[in-house]
């Protein structure tokens, strides 16, 4: 017996229908392909083919050859394996999709509080540059344009800092916060 996850000859077959093909001479089949035989080189003679998983397969696993042929005891226990293949298959997609989900959610949270965190600097910005416009000592408006420097310097870091967490960066950021006057 040969068997293989099959792509090759009943696959599309299966999946159109929905159910399993067992031919014991398959060269009576409409979907036996025998010049594909003939470029993979394997000669089939007979073949059980059933599909993966509930309702929309996700693949067919398809037993080639067997001595005497196939039986419906053959079907059935290759339908439970299937059956397992399609519940593991499921399974991953689950977990792929919860990871999604749990990075979304992280990254929604890790947004919010940089959003938050970027409003203090934009907020000092925005006062300095309106006190700037009406300062006419040019050494204070030059003081306040280095502090504002300072503010979009913070801006920018942060926006760095989600930038190299997105494409999967990470490291630890030392930050000097004075805690008092």
């Amino acid at each position: 017996i040969f068997a293989l996850l099959s792509w090759f000859y009943w696959w599309g077959a299966v999946a159109v229908l929905g159910r399993p093909i067992l031919a014991n001479d398959v060269s009576r089949e409409s979907a036996f392909d025998p010049a594909l035989a003939e470029r993979i080189g394997y000669r089939v003679a007979s073949a059980l083919c059933v599909p993966i998983g509930e309702g929309e397969p996700v693949g067919a696993l398809e037993l080639l050859n067997k001595k005497g042929g196939f039986g419906a005891e053959d079907e059935a226990l290759l339908a439970v394996v299937a059956g397992q293949i399609g519940r593991r298959v499921e399974v991953e997609r689950a977990r792929e999709r919860q990871g999604r989900e749990e990075r979304l959610a992280t990254i929604g949270q890790l947004l919010s509080g940089v959003l938050h965190d970027v409003r203090n600097p934009l907020t000092v910005v925005a006062g300095y540059t309106q006190l700037m416009a009406l300062e006419p000592d040019a050494a204070e408006r030059k003081k306040t344009c280095q502090l504002l420097l300072r503010q979009l310097d913070a801006v920018d870091a942060m926006t760095r800092e989600v930038l190299d967490f997105a494409r999967g960066k990470v490291a630890v950021l030392k930050r000097r916060v004075v805690l008092g006057p």
